[in-house]
């Protein structure tokens, strides 16, 4: 039985969550509850089911290939090896390598690259494979890759799984799924829970191994601060904060994309952000870029406002360009290319006799999609690498999702969100002028004045980005580990 799709809030979905007996299941090895390992997951698949019409939310992004994989594999193990006694650091950044991009000839880190420049001497990056591309020329060059023991663990979650821990996933997802059943009224498939149980068997599997190898990894390269992307969402964090804890190293997230109420990853079940056995599985602070992010979450651990750095730093660069020509930029999710395209295409039926140009920004995930579908007759691919770049020159942003929307803000005359399921999901109060039918977006885009800041939903600039990310950024540092940078000042290591 399907309930209705649009009438859904991540808080009700949450209910399936709320309740103590869910947390009683522990990780092999520790009292950490299990539930974690598998959360998001299991809201996802949800999710999927409820909100989105194509590709589900825990589909894989576009396959590579065996020969991309293993040459990716081959070097990340030889750079690992050449390096293996070179780094040790003070402060650790685990990032998923997604946000790599370049600039002048030279690989930057989209977020932990600035906070590492700021410690340059004391900071080491240990990156994921993101896409499997192999970047070179790195601006910032101690750097360790996590991709052989990922690899790795990998193959032990799948070849090390017990009867015991087969059970344990069995009962944890039949508990969690009989409570979507009586609260939410919804039934998942068999082969829904099937997926979901063979999963989190291979985390139960991998969690000792994950957790005992990073406790090493901490000692061994003497890390006190550790910075890990995603770590709210549970899943691989959990076994990497047991670790840090076991090490007496301080944790840390710092934001990398939109935080909103919506957001499975910042948001859990009262019952869980009352459990101290919970808070066992997330990092010690969050570091948001703004006041504003920082309400959008409940996660029971302490949130700081510091900045986003790539914004504060992008946008020195840029001078606002005059003369926009009247570009409309549609920013795509990642996820669901082809319903993109097609309101790209429907906003320029509508816009495009005003003289507006339509351009279609694809999020970093779709971009080898894109090379196999056909682009609208009147729409634009965006070529630029940066997003400033691209938002410098609109007059209008369309989105949906895209944290697009609120770095536009302050850069771009009108910020329009498209309100849908999936919006109205992640954002239960809209934070911008929306709409749902193409007559509402004409309205909007040609209704000059309505725009002003006293437009209801309009957030402060001041609200979203903390200035003077720099200066928080080293406060916190010295609050928690008590480095002090002032060789680095004096050799003018900045940026």
């Amino acid at each position: 039985m399907t309930p209705e799709k649009q009438n859904y809030t991540l808080q009700q979905l949450l209910a399936l969550e709320d309740d103590e007996a869910l947390l009683q299941f522990s990780c092999p090895g520790s009292t950490l509850p299990a539930w974690p390992l598998i959360r998001t997951h299991f809201i996802r698949t949800l999710m999927s089911d409820l909100l989105y019409t194509s590709g589900g939310l825990n589909a894989a992004p576009g396959k590579h290939s065996l020969l991309q994989m293993a040459s990716y594999l081959a070097r990340s193990q030889y750079h690992n090896w050449i390096h293996r006694h070179a780094f040790s650091a003070d402060i650790c950044f685990f990032t998923t390598g997604l946000g790599n991009f370049s600039k002048d000839q030279k690989t930057h880190e989209r977020l932990a690259g600035y906070f590492a420049s700021s410690y340059p001497e004391q900071s080491m990056l240990y990156q994921a494979q993101g896409d499997w591309t192999w970047w070179q020329n790195h601006h910032f060059n101690t750097i360790l890759h996590a991709t052989p023991f990922n690899t790795y663990l990998n193959m032990m979650g799948r070849l090390r799984v017990t009867a015991a821990d087969r059970k344990l996933a069995s009962r944890i997802i039949e508990h969690a799924s009989r409570n979507t059943a009586s609260r939410l009224g919804y039934q998942l498939a068999l082969g829904q829970k099937d997926t979901l149980k063979t999963a989190l068997s291979r985390q139960l599997a991998a969690f000792p191994i994950s957790a005992n190898y990073h406790a090493n990894w901490f000692a061994r390269h003497n890390t006190r601060l550790l910075f890990l992307e995603a770590a709210c969402y549970g899943a691989r964090s959990v076994s990497i904060l047991h670790a840090a804890r076991m090490a007496g190293v301080t944790t840390a997230e710092h934001q990398h994309g939109a935080i909103s109420k919506g957001h499975d990853g910042y948001n859990v079940a009262p019952t869980l952000a009352a459990s101290p056995s919970f808070r066992q599985t997330l990092p010690d602070y969050l570091l948001t870029y703004g006041n504003w992010w920082s309400r959008q979450s409940n996660m029971p651990i302490p949130k700081l406002a510091i900045g986003n750095p790539h914004l504060a730093e992008s946008l020195k660069r840029f001078t606002l360009a005059s003369g926009r020509n009247n570009r409309v930029l549609v920013l795509g999710d990642g996820i669901e290319t082809q319903l993109y395209l097609d309101l790209a295409a429907r906003v320029h039926t509508i816009v495009g006799k005003h003289g507006y140009n339509i351009v279609f920004r694809p999020h970093p995930l779709e971009k080898e999609r894109l090379k196999t579908v056909p682009i609208p007759a009147g729409v634009e691919l965006d070529s630029n690498g940066d997003i400033y770049a691209s938002l410098q020159q609109a007059t209008v942003v369309i989105s949906e999702l895209s944290t697009g929307l609120f770095e536009a803000v302050g850069l771009v005359d009108k910020v329009i969100l498209w309100e849908t399921d999936k919006s109205r999901f992640a954002y239960p109060e809209l934070p911008f002028p929306a709409f749902s039918t193409m007559q509402e977006l004409e309205m909007l885009l040609l209704c000059g004045d309505a725009f002003s800041e006293s437009a209801p939903s309009a957030i402060q600039a001041h609200e979203l980005w903390q200035p003077d990310w720099e200066e928080n950024y080293r406060n916190f540092v010295e609050k928690i580990i008590g480095i002090n940078n002032k060789a680095g000042e004096m050799n003018g290591s900045h940026h």
